[in-house]
């Protein structure tokens, strides 16, 4: 199976009727592409139509010996070829060809993506991660039937398919901010080499964010927001962008979980409009619209496990009874919806803040962070119509992202921490429903190290889930697990979260199913 948005994407492009076919490649292509003369003789008798089938075998794809490293899988060769040489007569590619644009993306414009990966090429090959662990990829399918992985939440924990799993991922931003933009990173790193970096460390999913307008508005992919080694992505709308890296995570046995971050691009935490899961420029109505298309277009997708409803609604109260405040009611409302939709997604709901927060429980000045705070929970339970679909997903977050008065040594940090996450949320373990964090991280230094050092081994012992913040490198709060250089691994917390426990998500699929239980007895005879 080929590698989501490489071989299908390009195929779909180079069996136009507009493309006629020529040979492969001109010699001074050579420098980029290295082919045997039999390829070449292959190539140049073989119809557009043969050029796809023979891309979609593995067997036949790998005889075009591109440098993976490049542009990605090997599997692009053939109809990539095709296509650069049907169109190399034309002015713009000869200015792509001779490195004559200043950003790969304007090759790109006018007429398919295929054109800036010509221009990729012959400018600059990736630079592979840094100090990437060993890594053999379990085979799982990119398109497989979404009823190959049965997900639950019940007794304290997350099973799949009658197997406990354990969350071990990471947060992955750059939708969120934009109406055309996908995730960061895609100007330094083919999206399959993200997902290997990601997979070879040992993650399990990621937590994928995303902004409600840019859904419902459904623009297309700009070809100059930084996907230089993602071009399979130019032109696709939002929806389509987004299933696009659900599958090429799929490819890599990596769950995704799609996270509402916020109702519009400029809407961030803590910005006008933030603050509750709706205002007066993006009613509920517009949101249930959002959730609407996401579920119709991603239900489907087998690795897209959960959604995460809204991102740190701190405005908002629990269980108050003021209902166009309690986040407990809206996320119930919120929750049934996108099940009545996709009845397998899990449904992760964050906390609130200190104030107004769960007023019924806690005490106002009390310090949590954004999105921590569950105590309402024991007053006023989200309730979904599948119970054994919730999971309370809150933030926590340590002094680098927002000093507390308990992060004190005199008052026994870092110990202290967990009675404290114990009264904020830990307890709602006690009633069954499992607690996977969709928030920790922070720059690895100082009373911030202390921190996460305490953090993360307790998170693992109590069983929690556990969304790390983040992939990307360039959060001012927190940094990420890679350098600035989006390739340079930073290595002291990657060998901090090595010691956090996440299942395998091949595990899952490919264990046997469980035993059938014995029958019952024989009733005894009178």
């Amino acid at each position: 199976t080929s590698p989501p948005g490489s071989c299908y994407y390009y195929v779909s492009h180079c069996t136009q009727e507009s493309v006629k076919p020529k040979m492969w490649m001109r010699d001074s292509w050579g420098e980029a592409t290295k082919g045997a003369a039999s390829d070449r003789a292959v190539c140049e008798q073989t119809r557009l139509s043969d050029y796809a089938k023979w891309c979609i075998v593995p067997a036949g794809a790998v005889r075009m010996h591109f440098n993976p490293q490049s542009i990605g899988p090997v599997h692009t060769a053939c109809p990539l070829a095709c296509e650069m040489e049907s169109m190399y007569e034309q002015t713009w590619l000869k200015a792509c060809m001779k490195e004559e644009c200043k950003h790969c993306a304007d090759c790109m414009t006018e007429a398919t993506a295929l054109c800036g990966v010509a221009c990729l090429m012959r400018q600059r090959h990736e630079t592979p991660f840094k100090n990437m662990p060993q890594y053999e990829r379990i085979p799982l399918s990119d398109t497989a039937s979404s009823s190959i992985l049965d997900c639950n939440a019940a007794g304290g924990q997350i099973t799949c398919n009658g197997a406990a799993f354990r969350i071990k991922g990471l947060n992955w931003y750059g939708m969120e901010g934009s109406y055309t933009s996908p995730p960061f990173g895609l100007h330094k790193h083919t999206l399959d080499s993200i997902m290997r970096f990601v997979a070879a460390n040992g993650f399990n999913s990621l937590r994928i964010l995303f902004n409600h307008d840019a859904v419902l508005q459904n623009r297309r992919v700009s070809p100059k927001l930084g996907i230089d080694f993602a071009p399979e992505l130019a032109g696709l709308s939002q929806i389509e962008m987004m299933l696009a890296v659900a599958k090429g995570a799929a490819y890599r046995g990596i769950l995704v979980m799609l996270a509402c971050h916020r109702l519009y691009p400029e809407a961030f935490p803590g910005a006008a409009g933030s603050g509750f899961w709706y205002n007066q420029r993006f009613p509920e109505s517009r949101v249930l619209q959002s959730w609407r298309r996401i579920t119709e277009q991603l239900c489907g997708q087998w690795n897209v496990f959960a959604v995460d409803l809204m991102n740190e609604p701190f405005k908002s109260s629990w269980g108050s009874g003021d209902m166009s405040r309690d986040w407990d009611k809206a996320a119930g409302r919120l929750g049934d919806f996108v099940l009545a939709n996709c009845p397998r997604w899990l449904i992760m709901v964050q906390g609130v803040s200190s104030q107004p927060g769960a007023p019924r429980v806690h005490k106002p000045q009390e310090n949590m962070y954004w999105g921590e705070n569950l105590m309402g929970h024991a007053v006023s339970p989200v309730m979904l119509s599948k119970p054994n679909r919730l999971v309370y997903s809150p933030h926590a977050y340590g002094p680098s992202v927002a000093a507390q008065p308990y992060h004190n040594y005199k008052m026994g940090f870092p110990e202290n921490i967990g009675p404290i996450w114990e009264r904020h949320f830990g307890f709602v373990m006690d009633s069954g429903i499992p607690i996977a964090i969709g928030e920790l991280g922070g720059h690895y230094a100082s009373k911030e190290k202390v921190f996460q050092d305490w953090a993360v081994p307790y998170a693992d012992s109590r069983g929690f889930g556990l969304f790390y913040f983040a992939l990307n490198p360039d959060s001012e709060d927190t940094g990420g697990v890679l350098e600035l250089d989006w390739t340079t691994p930073v290595a002291d917390k990657l060998k901090l979260l090595a010691r956090f426990r996440g299942t395998p998500v091949h595990s899952l699929l490919h264990s046997p199913p469980p035993s059938p239980p014995p029958p019952p007895p024989e009733p005894r005879a009178p």
